[in-house]
């Protein structure tokens, strides 16, 4: 995709790798050459993903509870948890 936009791709596949982990691996963010602004794009991303995919069209009630639990997945993205962990942590707050 890099190449097609006329962007330079590093020589170092492992470094390339981790920008693009690093992006969320959204094509659209290789449209800005700013850090900040690629950020921001990708939270967007995220933010949508969350408001209209998941919250709008599961009629989630307690929005306040939805969010809590959606930082403490994006927080705990690739590890193991269970059932229990997300009862403790939601009696903690």
């Amino acid at each position: 995709m890099k190449r097609f936009l006329n962007k330079k791709v590093n020589e170092n596949i492992y470094l390339e790798f981790e920008e693009y982990i690093r992006n969320g691996g959204f094509p659209k963010s290789l449209y800005y050459d700013n850090y900040d602004e690629k950020i921001t794009y990708t939270s967007s991303v995220i933010n949508q993903i969350f408001d209209k995919d998941i919250k709008t069209s599961n009629k989630i009630k307690d929005k306040a509870l939805f969010e809590i639990i959606e930082k403490f997945v994006i927080n705990n993205f690739g590890a193991v948890i269970s059932i229990k962990k997300y009862t403790t942590i939601l009696k903690m707050n």
